[in-house]
């Protein structure tokens, strides 16, 4: 609904719905939830994080190596770039010089919901 999209600050034409698949975002996302992308917001602010910064950095949708993929993304320098899984057991992957340019960000990733399972 165009109201409920103008309150979380997306136009409509810069929505998009999509399916996540695997369990990388696990615990935050699952497999087959539903998530809304802002394509407007497809630039990652580059940010020296302080010690005591403890916030999350921000999830976005984005193409690797031909592959779309959903991740959070800490860029600490212009020549810097983390994709950051929620799941533990998948390592943080650095992206550094070129292979940043490799990286196409498709939106940041604004909602996401599923269902109750029994």
């Amino acid at each position: 609904r165009r109201d409920w999209l103008q309150r979380v600050g997306v136009s409509a034409s810069s929505a998009r719905l999509a399916r996540v698949s695997g369990d990388s975002m696990a615990p935050t996302m699952w497999g087959d939830d539903l998530i809304m992308i802002n394509t407007a917001a497809s630039e990652p602010l580059v940010r020296q994080r302080d010690a005591k910064d403890h916030r999350r950095c921000p999830i976005y949708a984005l193409i690797d190596n031909g592959e779309a993929r959903v991740k959070r993304i800490e860029r600490p320098s212009v020549d810097t770039m983390l994709l950051i899984s929620d799941n533990p057991d998948y390592p943080p992957e650095l992206r550094q010089g070129s292979d940043i340019q490799a990286v196409k960000i498709i939106g940041k990733v604004v909602w996401w919901g599923h269902r109750a399972k029994e």
